[in-house]
């Protein structure tokens, strides 16, 4: 699949061939008020399953015990920064100094509170270097199910599903980066698939 690619967030570059996009970005970061991310999708109307391998991280991704900077797969109504969007994010980040955990995350209303974990103290170890990471979000309806595979997609596991009191038929699909340092996160196998 070929992504229309675009960046919201500044100082970053995407790199798309194919069903690979590479994200090379030191900014981002994920507030309650706003966010700042990298971000290189398409828009897709009805239900579907978006799947990506993590392929590879270079440089250096900043702490954060809650949730800032992240990257993964991700819905969202708008890709516009400036607002508090309604989306979902299954993803990855830097919890506690010198490890990848696995991280989900949403917001149900338009300026709403955000959902995110697991805890630090709870944190599920990932590796994003080797492409045993694999993320994946599924939409059925209002309904959006967050989950992750460390075996290079042979068995997932999910977080609680997410359900949204209103969701626009057509949504904002694909990967993003909020690294908040200098790093390149490199996605591959990216599929979009809709029943």
């Amino acid at each position: 699949m070929t992504f229309a690619g675009g960046t919201a967030a500044t100082n970053t570059t995407a790199t798309i061939s194919g069903s690979t996009v590479e994200l090379a970005t030191n900014k981002g970061k994920f507030e309650s008020a706003k966010e700042g991310y990298a971000f290189a999708g398409q828009t897709i109307s009805g239900d579907f399953t978006i799947t990506a391998t993590v392929a590879n991280v270079t440089g250096s991704m900043t702490t954060s015990t809650s949730h800032q900077y992240r990257a993964g797969v991700m819905l969202g109504d708008t890709t516009d920064s400036a607002v508090a969007p309604v989306y979902a994010h299954s993803s990855f980040g830097v919890l506690s100094a010198g490890s990848y955990s696995y991280i989900y995350a949403s917001r149900v209303a338009v300026s709403g509170s955000v959902s995110k974990g697991p805890a630090a103290a709870s944190a599920i170890a990932v590796t994003p270097t080797d492409g045993s990471l694999v993320l994946r979000l599924n939409r059925t309806g209002l309904v959006v199910t967050l989950s992750y595979s460390t075996d290079k997609g042979s068995t997932f596991t999910s977080a609680s599903p997410v359900t949204f009191a209103a969701l626009p038929d057509s949504v904002s699909v694909g990967v993003f980066a909020a690294t908040g340092g200098v790093a390149t996160i490199t996605f591959s196998n990216i599929t979009i698939t809709q029943p």
